[in-house]
């Protein structure tokens, strides 16, 4: 709720506006960081299990084992990344912040 006669009279109510934006701009990010995170994990995990379920694809190749082994590493640091620093709960704080 943004008043506009305030914006211009008031330094206070800008720096609180100011402030007030810098938060929804936090939040907004957190969210979209911990959505993209979670659909990476989802294509990545679905993409492993395809690829080892491919009857077409020689299992002794190094080549296949590599790919494998590094989609696994991708999707374990993805997952790890988004366990240790809680992106969700930190979008929710900024949420509360925010008195959305």
């Amino acid at each position: 709720m943004k008043i506009k006669g305030l914006r211009d009279e008031d330094l206070l109510y800008e720096d609180v506006e100011l402030h007030i934006d810098k938060i929804k701009s936090k939040k907004n990010t957190y969210v979209l960081l911990y959505r993209f995170m979670k659909i990476i994990t989802f294509i990545g995990g679905a993409g492993i299990t395809i690829l080892i379920g491919w009857d077409k694809v020689p299992e002794n190749t190094l080549q296949f084992k590599r790919t494998i082994l590094i989609l696994s590493a991708c999707i374990t640091f993805i997952a790890a990344f988004e366990g240790i620093f809680n992106l969700s709960d930190k979008a929710l704080a900024y949420d509360v912040f925010y008195l959305n």
